[in-house]
C-alpha cells in the first residue's frame, strides 16, 4: 500500500515551532539556562543581559554562601580569574554574555563544592582548631 510522502522538514509542525523559539543556551552542570535567567533577573542591575565584574562578584558570593563553618569572602583575584577565563570574546570587554556566564558558573560551582568539602574536612580533622592540620591530625585523616 503506498504511503503519503513526508512533508519537507521545515513544514513539519514540530520543526516550525522550534524555529520560532529563541535559541536555548546549553546547560553546564547544575546551572541550567532557566536558573541562569533567574540569576540574571536578580543580579543584572542594569538589565543589559550581561554581567559586569561587580555583578559576577555578587553571584559568586551568593553561590559560595555560608555553612556551619561560616562565610568565606570572594577575593578580587578570584573574580579576576573567573572573568578572564570566561570572557571569550576576541577583545575582552569586561562583561560576560549569557554563554560566558554559564561557563563561569560551571567553573565556580565546582570551586564551591571543593571549598565546602575542604571546610567540612577541616571541621572533622582539625581538632585543635588551629586552621591547619598538624602531623597527628594528618595521620588520623590518612587513617
Amino acid at each position: 500500500r503506498p504511503t503519503a510522502p513526508h512533508p519537507h522538514p521545515s513544514h513539519h509542525p514540530a520543526t516550525s515551532r522550534l524555529a520560532s523559539q529563541p535559541k536555548r543556551l546549553p546547560s553546564f552542570g547544575p546551572v541550567s539556562a532557566e536558573r541562569l535567567e533567574g540569576m540574571l533577573a536578580k543580579f543584572d542591575k542594569d538589565g543589559d543581559g550581561k554581567m559586569n565584574r561587580v555583578e559576577i562578584r555578587e553571584i559568586m558570593q551568593t553561590m559560595l554562601g555560608t555553612d556551619d563553618v561560616g562565610l568565606e569572602r570572594v577575593s578580587d583575584e578570584e573574580v579576576d580569574r573567573l572573568m578572564s577565563m570566561s570572557d571569550s570574546g576576541i577583545v575582552s570587554d569586561g562583561v560576560l554574555d549569557k554563554e560566558e556566564i554559564l561557563k563561569a558558573l560551571h567553573v565556580w560551582t565546582a570551586e564551591c563544592k571543593r571549598r565546602k568539602a575542604m571546610r567540612q574536612m577541616m571541621v572533622k580533622y582539625d581538632k585543635d582548631q588551629s586552621g591547619a592540620l598538624d602531623e597527628e591530625e594528618i595521620c588520623v585523616l590518612l587513617g
